[in-house]
């Protein structure tokens, strides 16, 4: 009797055992499952974040070519009218330097078609040593 009772006992101990180790697969086995959906889960909020992320960075890069086309027809427009005026971009710059002095000497005065008039000036001769004298210009 103690023998068939030690078989029983072995028998469900054994039992046991099996039903943890089935219990210890499934929960390792779930745990993957979890893993692999959180996995994912990870990738699509790093996929929406990186198509969030270059639809923001096109529409900022739009908004920049927007602005420099704005700023490249203000250019044109300043262009237009330096061309129409007769000031040349090829100017030295010491001749410009000049030009501001003599305006803020007075010696540059709009007439009524708002076309620029130089007179020239003791100060006009004074800024230079070796250059010709500036004569009176109508710039158009």
């Amino acid at each position: 009797m103690t023998t068939r009772r030690q078989e029983s006992l072995d028998k469900y101990y054994q039992w046991v055992r099996d039903k943890y180790k089935e219990t210890q697969d499934k929960v390792y086995a779930l745990d993957g499952q979890v893993v692999k959906n959180q996995m994912k889960v990870e990738a699509h909020q790093r996929g929406f974040l990186e198509d969030a992320s270059n639809a923001q960075k096109k529409d900022f890069e739009d908004e920049l070519q927007n602005d420099l086309a704005q700023m490249e027809n203000a250019n044109m427009k300043i262009a237009e009218k330096k061309y129409k005026s007769g000031i040349k971009d090829s100017e030295p710059v010491d001749s410009r330097f000049k030009y501001a002095k003599a305006k803020q000497d007075k010696n540059i005065f709009e007439d009524d078609e708002n076309d620029i008039i130089e007179i020239s000036t003791e100060a006009a001769q004074e800024s230079s040593g070796n250059e010709p004298e500036p004569q009176v210009q109508e710039v158009d």
